[in-house]
């Protein structure tokens, strides 16, 4: 079960691109342009709406308790598109010294892992807390303290760097060792706390807020915006960026399952959700009459 992990995976084993790139030259050279364009155009996008959205909520808007919930959002976002640009051009580089390869690879990795759980972590803190806000009104809006949403994103960010850390050691030592059940125990902690804790919150949220939408009177339909932008975003992240995290399960158990072409479509469609966060913020802007400093 000893596997890279999966930004290693497309930095390291590039003689894995031999298994998706056509026979011939000609077809090759089309291939690696359309791989060239699929991954840079949405990871452009991705980096300049992300820091569109640092420079509005750093300089332009006065924060609220949404805001910096979008705020954090926005940096694991633009931190998990970043590593993923550097792994591209690790790639296209085509780095000739092990040694160099091996300590770029190791940060750009770290850094992925970080980026992507901290944006699934904050998702569904976004979408439980508007859960919260729907189902006691009155309590949130007497009891809330007035920092949560700092002192959620920090506890969040914290998590993230624990289980990045965890996730990391599970698939870069010997599970062939003696540790390998320390391993084992890491990678179902890993599966637990995604797909039985995070998971079911984030699906349960937007459930909940959905039926809130529709029960709704007409007339009361435009005040909704917010809880449907919400909604929106986490299926658009369980669509496109779960992916990514069932690749990395099947390959740390079963990795003869996992090709590259698959790390490839499932690493593509991450970017794609990360670039596409931005929008939680540029649609809830003027619902919400944010103010400017």
């Amino acid at each position: 079960m000893t596997e890279s992990s999966t930004m290693l995976f497309l930095i390291t084993d590039r003689s894995k691109l031999n298994e998706i790139q056509p026979n011939s030259s000609e077809d090759s050279i089309f291939f690696l342009e359309i791989v060239f364009v699929s991954f840079v155009l949405p990871t452009i996008l991705g980096l300049g709406g992300n820091g569109i959205v640092l420079w509005f909520l750093c300089f332009k808007i006065k924060r609220n308790e949404f805001t910096v919930y979008v705020l954090n959002l926005a940096i694991a976002d633009f931190t998990f598109i970043f590593s993923c640009f550097v792994t591209f051009l690790l790639i296209l580089m085509n780095l000739q010294s092990p040694v160099l390869e091996k300590y770029f690879s190791l940060v750009v990795d770290i850094i992925f892992y970080f980026g992507y759980n901290t944006s699934f972590f904050l998702l569904t803190a976004i979408g439980a807390e508007r859960c919260l806000s729907v189902l006691f009104p009155v309590w949130c809006q007497c009891n809330r303290p007035k920092h949560l949403s700092a002192y959620v994103c920090a506890f969040l960010w914290t998590l993230s760097c624990l289980i990045s850390g965890m996730e990391y050691f599970s698939k870069m030592t010997d599970t062939q060792s003696q540790d390998a059940r320390i391993h084992d125990a890491i990678a179902i902690f890993s599966c637990v706390l995604n797909f039985l804790i995070f998971t079911p919150i984030t699906v349960l949220s937007s459930l909940i807020l959905f039926i809130t939408v529709q029960r709704r009177p007409p007339q009361q339909r435009h005040q909704t915006r917010l809880y449907i932008t919400i909604m929106v975003t986490v299926m658009v992240f369980l669509i496109f960026a779960m992916p990514v995290r069932l690749t990395n399960i099947v390959k740390y158990w079963l990795p003869e399952l996992v090709s590259a072409r698959l790390v490839y479509i499932s690493v593509l469609l991450n970017i794609i959700n990360s670039s596409a966060n931005p929008l939680v913020y540029f649609c809830v802007r003027g619902q919400n009459r944010l103010r400017f400093r």
